[in-house]
């Protein structure tokens, strides 16, 4: 999806993730559409029934009703041999797609259906074909439920769905319900085999309801920007996908003072602050700042940077920070340019200056096995970085490469093996490394 919706004239966009016939999820979705007084409405449907919307919306039409869709595959074009498909598509008062279709009308507003004519979905969808649409099939059907719902002393994904969704949902706001919603489509996501994702046939239809998305937001935008409203954003992540340089618009300026008000408010909860990016020491001064303001509430401070920028230029800075964690994409040189287009002699030099100081806290690494050596740069990472053990203990963090929200020249690795992850902690234990993570 997000490779697909990268533009750089685009409108604002807002995905709100929904469950079919959730009475919650209908009230949000007026709410949020009354609210914001969108300029168009796109909603998952079979786009070749588009022209049933007026009847579907019409005041004397009462719900339930169904959507029917059938297709007469007579030359085998689909399956293996001719076959008769049919399907429905249910619908309730307090269904999410159909309250939104009659807020739309009611408010005078756009509103269309995005996804794959039915035919198509046959098509892209070998579950489809023999199980029927899949409904709530990934959502409630994933490992992760299961284990939640022991953890919270539920009996299904059901019980779980109506205490936290629907009885408790109708008190939250409306930007917190669908964030919270699709925090769990996320982690379902993440949770599924990417082969299950592409038998069910989500692939396919999710690249053309993006292309659905980029050719309206292309006809709304104005002056090739992506407009952001913080009011409306419920963290979706589409205005960063939307962007052709992947940078995100949900950004305003603001003082160390004004962040560190807002910092102040989770003071019960939390021992200390690491500030990220991009990369946060573009900004060594601002930090500099922000911390000596943490620093009087014996806050922590740590820094979280990818070691391009020299640290020994700022020595008030890396004096007034507790420690700092360090990317080292590759040891070799020649496979981090080949990574990242730069050399890494800077960052190496900051691993060892932070490291004599004390102050270097983390170093983490990528595994890709297929785009550099992963043991040979492990190996050197801990022979360079051993000597200084005796100073302070460095946590080595090894991540395991995911194919999850990367370029497309990068989304065809292979991810690493929890047996070879294994096997590069203990040759870190071997050198005497106490802390590893493996993520």
């Amino acid at each position: 999806m997000e490779q697909i919706l990268r533009s750089k004239e685009m409108a604002e966009i807002i995905l709100l993730p929904v469950r079919h016939h959730s009475p919650a999820c209908a009230w949000h979705i007026r709410r949020m559409i009354r609210r914001l007084k969108p300029d168009a409405v796109l909603i998952e449907g079979p786009e070749n029934a588009q022209s049933l919307i007026p009847v579907m919306t019409h005041e004397e039409t009462k719900a339930p009703f169904a959507v029917y869709c059938s297709y007469q595959d007579i030359k085998g074009e689909i399956g293996d041999k001719e076959g008769y498909y049919k399907c429905y598509y249910p619908f309730l008062d307090y269904s999410p797609e159909l309250a939104a279709l009659r807020e739309c009308k009611t408010q005078g507003i756009e509103s269309c259906f995005m996804d794959l004519p039915y035919r198509e979905i046959l098509a892209a969808c070998e579950e489809s074909r023999t199980k029927g649409s899949s409904g709530d099939r990934l959502l409630s059907g994933s490992q992760f439920w299961d284990r939640l719902c022991e953890r919270t002393g539920l009996r299904s994904f059901e019980e779980f769905w109506e205490k936290y969704f629907e009885i408790r949902g109708l008190r939250m706001e409306d930007e917190k319900w669908f964030q919270m919603l699709l925090g769990y489509c996320r982690i379902i996501r993440e949770d599924t085999p990417p082969e299950q994702i592409r038998s069910e046939g989500c692939e396919a239809r999710e690249r053309f309801m993006a292309g659905k998305l980029l050719k309206k937001a292309r006809e709304l935008g104005e002056n090739g920007r992506v407009n952001w409203t913080q009011n409306s954003c419920v963290q979706c992540d589409a205005c960063i996908h939307v962007c052709p340089h992947d940078s995100s618009p949900r950004v305003r300026e603001m003082t160390p003072e004004e962040v560190y008000d807002c910092v102040k408010k989770q003071i019960p909860f939390i021992r200390g602050i690491s500030v990220s990016g991009g990369e946060c020491m573009l900004w060594p001064d601002f930090l500099k700042e922000l911390f000596k303001l943490a620093k009087k509430d014996n806050l922590s401070c740590l820094i979280d940077s990818n070691g391009t920028i020299p640290f020994w230029d700022y020595p008030e800075l890396v004096e007034c920070s507790d420690g700092m964690m360090l990317d080292i994409k590759a040891f070799d040189g020649d496979a981090h340019r080949r990574i990242t287009d730069e050399g890494n002699d800077t960052v190496l030099k900051n691993a060892a200056y932070l490291a004599e100081l004390g102050k270097l806290e983390e170093v983490r690494a990528v595994i890709v096995p297929e785009l550099y050596n992963g043991e040979e740069s492990i190996r050197a990472i801990g022979a360079y970085l051993a000597p200084y053990r005796s100073i302070r203990e460095i946590r080595i963090k090894l991540i395991a490469y995911r194919p999850m929200g990367v370029r497309e020249e990068y989304s065809h690795y292979t991810v690493p093996s929890p047996e070879f992850l294994r096997h590069l902690a203990d040759i870190l234990r071997e050198m005497g490394f106490q802390d590893i993570i493996i993520i």
